[in-house]
């Protein structure tokens, strides 16, 4: 097992896993164990890619070739999206099953929405649109020294309001009552009234869940602006959190692991015991590893002469796993 370290500064996507498992949250984010690549979720990175890079104004020949047939997207038009694609499909090994998926994620990220920010609010004085964003990077500073990074997919003003933008390509949605108490969402809302100070709608993009006649606006989940007093609560609860994830213990994991047992079972790496393989320093191998793979010959491809590798092995998930 991993030699457990403290963390000095808190990621909005730590805070937001440790909601969902406090064990798998300890598992990866305080001993550094390795997590399977799903293919779906590999396939999210790249069409997070695809969305990122389309959006500067250097590719936009790019956006125009495979958005030439209205309504469609073909990512095959471009060439150069075409190549990113293949190599991405023959490095992770992705079927052609989701590959297939991949326009129709692409239709609901960049045609349902105003994806290049033709509505956003313009700077009083240059003109210029108030647009932050692809990939907007932030680091929370709250008065108790409490510090959250992230990133944010794309975000501008409209109408006064800083609307976030969001992508999902997760195969589930958000449930009603899990939208509202979105701790991402909450995040991304404490920051923008901090370093802006505006309100902020977020824009939670199902990229897998495309429009229906009964349901015209299923691709797009919304949570509204916060008010004061509800900011001043959550920077409250943001800051306790912060204060445990910095010196999370194993008890502390103990205290909220997931409950669903079939996501335990079927998904989670950590649920039963495996070996691992650490890359670290060769000159002092008991500081904390450079990377942590599940296969040897991963581990073996990113060492090179100041590194070595050696093998760990995960027990089990202390809290659901009976051998």
């Amino acid at each position: 097992m991993s030699t457990p370290k403290r963390l000095s500064r808190v990621s909005a996507s730590s805070v937001k896993a440790l909601t969902q498992c406090s064990l798998a949250f300890y598992y990866e984010r305080v001993l550094g164990l390795p997590t399977k690549e799903w293919p779906r979720t590999i396939m999210g990175t790249l069409a997070h890619s695809l969305f990122e890079c389309l959006r500067r104004a250097r590719h936009r020949h790019h956006y125009d070739a495979i958005t030439t047939v209205p309504g469609k997207v073909d990512w095959e038009a471009s060439p150069v999206v075409a190549r990113l694609v293949r190599w991405y499909k023959r490095k992770h090994g992705i079927g052609d099953d989701l590959i297939a998926d991949l326009n129709g994620m692409l239709e609901v990220g960049m045609l349902l929405i105003d994806y290049h920010w033709t509505q956003a609010d313009l700077h009083s004085v240059s003109g210029v649109p108030l647009v932050y964003g692809p990939e907007h990077e932030f680091l929370l500073k709250l008065d108790d020294d409490t510090q959250i990074k992230g990133f944010i997919d794309d975000m501008a003003v409209v109408g006064g309001i800083m609307r976030v933008r969001d992508y999902k390509s997760a195969r589930n949605r958000f449930t009603a009552s899990e939208l509202p108490n979105n701790v991402q969402a909450a995040l991304y809302q404490l920051y923008i009234w901090h370093a802006f100070q505006l309100p902020a709608e977020v824009h939670f993009i199902a990229l897998r869940h495309p429009p229906t006649k009964r349901t015209p606006q299923k691709h797009l989940q919304i949570v509204p602006p916060a008010s004061p007093a509800q900011l001043a609560g959550l920077e409250t609860y943001v800051k306790a959190i912060a204060a445990r994830v910095r010196q999370f213990t194993m008890e502390d994991a103990m205290t909220s692991p997931c409950d669903d047992l079939g996501f335990c079972q079927r998904v989670c790496t950590h649920y039963a015991p495996h070996p691992y393989w650490i890359v670290c320093r060769a000159d002092d191998p008991t500081q904390s590893p450079v990377s942590s793979h599940l296969s040897l010959d991963k581990a073996a491809e990113s060492c090179d002469h100041a590194h070595i590798v050696i093998e760990r092995s995960h027990p089990g998930c202390l809290a659901h796993y009976r051998s």
